[in-house]
């Protein structure tokens, strides 16, 4: 065998499983947005995050889900008055490495009153931040709820939610 075609053989193996790889990640984030009932929007977005995306001193995500249903509403009383808004859900994506640091970073952030980080679920690849503030815009009435129930159950078919302990040594259990 020659060694410039035996070279060129290797780099294209390599190009090749390096690309396999990228996809296997872009695979793992795209399932949030391949789930989603009919009529939602949802953009992953991996770079350039808005600081309003993540909850108040978060760590930065791997990614970042946001789902937006246009065409429902439901009325949010606040002190200005009524308001239409429109459902919607922010989740951050952090590698499930991280869940033992991340659930010990939520438990130390409960005392705050503002958009406070919270568990929404996990995957097999991910650990899943989102906060009262990034659903539904912070309103729980049950308008707002049913609005984004259909959301909420496709979400179930690939997260799953477990009750966490903050002891000397992390317990997970599912619920």
């Amino acid at each position: 065998m020659k060694p410039i075609p035996f070279i060129l053989m290797l780099t294209l193996v390599l190009l090749t499983m390096l690309s396999q790889g990228q996809d296997t990640t872009e695979c793992k984030t795209n399932v949030f947005c391949e789930l989603v009932p009919d009529g939602w929007e949802c953009q992953i977005i991996k770079e350039n995050f808005s600081e309003d995306d993540i909850p108040k001193h978060t760590p930065t995500p791997e990614a970042i889900v946001k789902y937006y249903h246009p065409n429902r509403e439901f009325e949010n009383m606040n002190s200005i008055g009524q308001e239409r808004v429109n459902p919607s859900l922010i989740l951050n994506l952090y590698p499930i490495s991280r869940k033992n640091e991340l659930s010990r970073f939520i438990k130390s952030q409960q005392y705050l009153s503002h958009c406070i980080p919270v568990y929404y679920g996990e995957t097999a690849d991910y650990f899943i931040i989102t906060s009262p503030c990034f659903k539904n815009k912070g309103v729980y009435a049950e308008e707002a709820n049913s609005a984004i129930a259909d959301l909420y159950k496709a979400l179930d078919c690939v997260v799953v939610k477990r009750k966490y302990h903050l002891n000397e040594h992390l317990k997970f259990e599912k619920y």
